[in-house]
């Protein structure tokens, strides 16, 4: 994402960015740090905030679903759809866009 200014510099006509799976990059990372998966989550929404302000950009962070299970539950199989990127994400955007099949 840091990469992104100077690739925007050199190509002024984007307009549209769509980054997909970031959460994917955050699974296995930072399993056992959640503070700092928390900062990292934060400078990289400011910066794509900056991104779009600076160059006019639509950018859309495509962030996948997961199952999440109550752990007071057991092994009941008690679970429901959420955000994979968690609380810290979901205040993070401006609009929010649920897309389901």
């Amino acid at each position: 994402v840091k990469q992104l200014g100077s690739f925007l510099q050199a190509h002024p006509s984007v307009s549209v960015l769509v980054l997909d799976s970031i959460a994917f990059c955050f699974r296995h990372e930072f399993a056992d740090n959640i503070p700092q998966r928390t900062r990292v989550l934060t400078d990289i929404a400011a910066t794509l905030r900056q991104y779009g302000a600076e160059h006019g950009l639509v950018v859309v962070v495509v962030n996948h679903m997961t199952t999440r299970f109550d752990r007071a539950a057991g092994d009941s199989g008690a679970g429901w759809l959420a955000p994979a990127l968690g609380d810290t994400w979901a205040h993070q955007p401006s609009a929010q866009l649920r897309l389901e099949r």
